[in-house]
């Protein structure tokens, strides 16, 4: 799980950048390999970003089967994949008018809220093992209204990290995890900002 947050949080750092030049690097480096002759790059480009997305979603996946029994686990990733082919579809129609900056901007939103959630999971099970035995006592207990067994319930626990019965330290944990991680883009964000206006000034 901490594995996959950092992947997570290590992607949406590179989204933050990637979103301010990949169209312009893209567009360049097609037109680039086009002109050429260079087909082979071309191919070689999707594949190894295919493939790369392929080895994230099936450590994501894994990340969530610990949190979640294997039909629940199952039945999201089929509902994730079908969402990405629609959008896939929808980038594919819509790519010359597509904002990448603010497409990036809400996918990296989506998978902080999921590194938050396996975040907190994670120091669960260290609580479970006794290798966090700190803050213990429950925050809540939604277990009459909307527990974890309950489809609701395993939705949002494997979308968000819901858990019915969370202890202090999870709460505390998960809000730390966006306090800093929110932090830390605001301090990302405004040294693109700086590269990019010296950048142009250079220019």
């Amino acid at each position: 799980m901490l594995l996959a947050v950092a992947v997570l949080t290590w992607m949406i750092f590179w989204m933050r950048y990637q979103g301010r030049f990949m169209k312009r690097d893209l567009e360049h480096r097609v037109q680039t390999a086009v002109a050429s002759g260079a087909g082979l790059a071309i191919f070689g480009l999707a594949f190894f970003a295919v493939f790369r997305e392929g080895i994230e979603t099936a450590l994501f996946l894994s990340a969530s089967a610990f949190a979640n029994d294997a039909a629940a686990t199952l039945i999201g990733g089929a509902f994730g994949l079908a969402l990405a082919i629609m959008a896939g579809y929808a980038i594919y129609v819509l790519a010359l008018r597509l904002n990448l900056r603010l497409f990036f901007d809400v996918t990296s939103l989506l998978l902080l809220v999921f590194a938050a959630g396996l975040f907190a999971h994670a120091v669960h099970e260290f609580q479970e093992i006794g290798w966090l035995s700190i803050y213990t006592k429950q925050a809540w207990n939604t277990a009459n209204v909307m527990p974890n067994s309950s489809v609701i319930g395993s939705i949002l626990r494997a979308l968000i990290g819901y858990n019915d019965a969370p202890s202090i330290l999870e709460v505390v944990g998960y809000l730390i995890y966006w306090g800093v991680i929110l932090v830390a883009i605001r301090w990302w964000t405004q040294r693109l900002g700086t590269r990019l206006v010296s950048g142009q000034a250079q220019a």
